[in-house]
């Protein structure tokens, strides 16, 4: 099979495994081949279009207010515009990317953004800014559904945990370039490749409980560190690195093991998985915005509250299928 047919990430057909996408070659050939590296790099970039637009623009959110001369709610309301858009994007383009195939799906997406970046470079009052944040969600989703789609398409779930660990590198590199939340990130890239080498002897299902565990002791710790404001600042900062740290075991295993049952409308499957934990996002921020005190407080009880509700829904799944599979 030729690389530009691998690259240019278009559908075909494989005689050993018909009417799959552009991935199956990687079931095919040598996975340590230079061909199925360059697919790699070229799904880590499409995975970095959601992380740059968020942690890049986050420090100079107090920038903002002085340049369009509005306050921090609605300078808020910029990400939380950025989520929607990441969220509702998904439900189209994973539809859109099963039937029309991948590449038409992501080029239309590459240029959505690419013109409405260059609206927000451009923009001159808030009410623009949001709008056109709106619109860089609206194509930048594209990549994020389409990079998950491909991965589904080649791999089994214990193997697309390992190439999501892979990928969860470029969530972790892109916020280093912002040297607010450098860290942070630094404890992501860590723990997602120790995730990498654990799903060798542990399913990722059990990985993924071990990761929500963390996540919910870190929000509860953080909680807290932020009630007790004069515990200072190391209270809050040691927490919040475990807390980001705990997702590069909970995200690799979470998309794969809930992708692994839609082999035939993968692109669909990213789309809605994707919808959900953006559109989650843009409540969490809403919530910490209406909440807004100066203090740390309202992330810290968005958070603990995130955190402990994702393990309880885990363990309550677990619990039925469990039930299930004995019955």
């Amino acid at each position: 099979y030729p690389i530009a047919r691998l690259t240019g990430l278009t559908r075909l057909e494989c005689p050993a495994c018909p009417a799959v996408a552009v991935s199956c070659l990687m079931r095919c050939t040598n996975r340590r081949s230079p061909a199925a590296s360059r697919l790699l790099i070229i799904l880590g970039a499409l995975t970095a279009f959601a992380p740059m637009s968020i942690d890049m623009y986050l420090p100079s959110q107090p920038t903002l207010r002085v340049a369009l001369a509005t306050d921090a709610a609605s300078v808020q309301q910029t990400l939380v515009a950025f989520f929607i858009g990441l969220a509702g994007g998904q439900l189209v383009y994973g539809p859109a990317a099963d039937r029309f195939g991948r590449k038409p799906t992501l080029a239309a997406g590459i240029c959505r953004y690419v013109m409405a970046s260059a609206g927000c470079a451009l923009a001159g009052n808030i009410t623009s800014l949001i709008v056109f944040r709106l619109l860089q969600a609206l194509g930048g989703c594209a990549g994020v559904v389409i990079a998950r789609a491909v991965v589904r398409d080649g791999y089994d779930q214990q193997d697309s945990a390992r190439i999501f660990s892979i990928l969860m590198l470029v969530m972790g590199v892109a916020p280093i370039v912002a040297p607010l939340f450098g860290g942070n990130a630094l404890g992501l890239i860590g723990a997602s490749q120790l995730n990498r080498y654990l799903l060798s002897w542990l399913p990722a299902q059990r990985l993924l409980g071990f990761g929500l565990t963390a996540a919910a002791g870190a929000g509860l710790a953080l909680l807290v560190g932020a009630l007790h404001g004069g515990a200072g600042l190391v209270w809050i900062a040691l927490p919040l690195f475990c807390y980001v740290a705990s997702l590069g075991l909970v995200m690799p295993n979470a998309v794969a093991v809930a992708m692994t049952p839609f082999p035939g409308n993968a692109g669909s499957a990213s789309g809605l998985l994707g919808a959900i934990q953006f559109g989650l996002a843009a409540v969490a921020g809403t919530a910490v915005g209406w909440l807004s005190d100066g203090s740390a407080l309202p992330i810290a009880l968005v958070m603990a509250a995130g955190g402990i509700a994702s393990l309880v829904a885990y363990v309550s799944l677990s619990r039925g299928r469990g039930n299930l599979k004995s019955s």
